[in-house]
């Protein structure tokens, strides 16, 4: 076990004396130059293009809150039963055929509001009924009220009521960082918004909103923004051969502001433009709504009256973004690590995959030893001394030179004829020298003769 500790230690000690570098090797390989090139292109066109530039991505965002009222139209409006099908027509109801009558209620009668939601009143039915059980009985032995008549109607021409809608947004952490300023605080009156309509609409805007008013919607228009009609059947549990307008339903209303988006143009393609807002509705699938209410006559009479209709509930919601530097490099760090997946991907390709990748491999990777380092040193150094020592040969000449050069400052011909006179001196001597020798020989014949 020690052994193997010893080995262990010695593994990871060799492992943390190796250090990876990278290296640039340029391959002449079409097929990579392809990949790469593409891949780079793809990330640019989806970070650059898509994120920053066409989604924003420059922004930080905050959700907006919010408050929401609702007023009734007490605007007249033309009505004729004779021309409604659904006040004449036969329905079924409970398994058998009836025909609802229709009565004509103005909007502060149909429309039921609170502070988060409208409800507007589409079918009504009236039971009249009659104690049979008094009140301060020890006991019942049936039940207490028995229905003795009834009285089942619609509410004509509801699709035609108006309802006004006045509202407000604040970005609460950008308003009190602008110093309270009014880009990131309005309510509608000062701005531009839209009613969008439903995919079976087949109208992409319903209704226009402009600034310096309320926003006046009808209910007809709320149904064809949801793409719903009040005649048509009901898919909620329990309720056979029924329609929506017997029913009822539930509309959730989404209210979302921007200041990021606009109609498409480029002038508002980068930084805020103005808050707006929009309206989409949605219907909850299989839900309908009512209230009841009770209406004591006296101590052994009441009516009992079930109201149906469609419960209208707003959420305010949306993005409210400003320019933020952080997120912006946050998106160009992520755009250049994306680009580096890319190097990584056609680097496997070019050493895994490509048929000259075990030359591809040699070239990419390299091992250096530290005998190998140590070497390189030393031929480093030694270059380093002969080309220190190369210089200090040429600075002693050009000293030398200047030198020869200053020794005839009257005439410049004395300088160099001296420089000539000095380089052919030493020839002069080594002749004479040389004859010297040759004729001592002779000089030493002649005195013994």
């Amino acid at each position: 076990s020690t052994v193997s500790l010893v080995f262990l230690i010695k593994m990871a000690l060799s492992w943390l004396g190796l250090y990876d570098t990278y290296k640039t090797v340029r391959i002449a390989d079409r097929r990579l130059g392809y990949m790469y090139y593409g891949l780079v292109l793809v990330v640019f066109l989806y970070t650059i293009m898509y994120t920053i530039v066409y989604s924003k991505g420059y922004f930080e965002y905050e959700t907006p809150v919010g408050a929401i009222s609702y007023h009734v139209s007490g605007k007249p409006r033309a009505i004729d039963t004779a021309k409604l099908d659904y006040c004449t027509d036969t329905h079924h109801h409970a398994g058998s055929a009836v025909t609802k009558h229709c009565r004509i209620w103005d909007s502060r009668e149909a429309i039921r509001r609170d502070q988060s939601s409208v409800f507007v009143i589409t079918h009504v039915e009236e039971a009249y009924e009659q104690r049979i059980c008094a009140a301060d009985a020890d006991s019942c032995s049936s039940k207490i009220w028995d229905k003795y008549e009834s009285i089942d109607y619609y509410i004509a021409g509801i699709e035609a009521l108006e309802i006004h809608i006045h509202h407000s947004m604040i970005a609460p952490l950008f308003y009190e960082d602008s110093g309270h300023s009014e880009q990131f605080a309005e309510n509608n009156k000062h701005m531009a918004g839209v009613l969008f309509g439903g995919q079976q609409s087949g109208k992409r805007i319903v209704k226009k909103f402009p600034k310096g008013d309320c926003d006046r919607v009808t209910v007809k228009e709320l149904l064809e923004a949801a793409s719903f009609d009040l005649n048509h059947i009901t898919d909620t549990p329990g309720h056979v051969n029924e329609t929506y307008r017997d029913t009822g339903m539930i509309f959730h209303v989404d209210l979302s502001y921007n200041n990021i988006r606009c109609d498409g143009s480029f002038k508002c393609a980068f930084g805020r433009t103005p808050i707006s807002y929009r309206y989409r509705v949605y219907r909850i699938a299989e839900t309908d709504y009512d209230q009841i209410e009770i209406q004591n006559l006296n101590e052994t009479h009441r009516v009992r009256r079930e109201f149906h209709g469609i419960n209208i509930r707003t959420v305010q919601t949306g993005k409210i973004g400003r320019f933020s530097f952080s997120v912006l490099l946050m998106h160009i760090c992520s755009a250049l690590g994306m680009m580096a997946i890319g190097t990584v991907v056609v680097d496997f390709v070019a050493i895994y995959m490509l048929p000259n990748k075990d030359f591809y491999s040699d070239m990419k990777f390299s091992f250096v030893t530290a005998d190998e380092v140590h070497t390189a040193k030393k031929q480093h150094r030694a270059e380093k001394r002969q080309k220190h020592s190369h210089n200090n040969n040429s600075n002693t000449d050009n000293v030398g030179q200047k030198k020869g050069g200053d020794s005839g400052s009257g005439d410049p011909t004395i300088g160099l004829h001296q420089r000539k006179t000095k380089a052919e001196t030493p020839k002069t001597t080594s002749a004479a020298s040389a004859k010297t020798e040759q004729d001592q020989p002779l000089r030493k014949s002649k005195k013994d003769n």
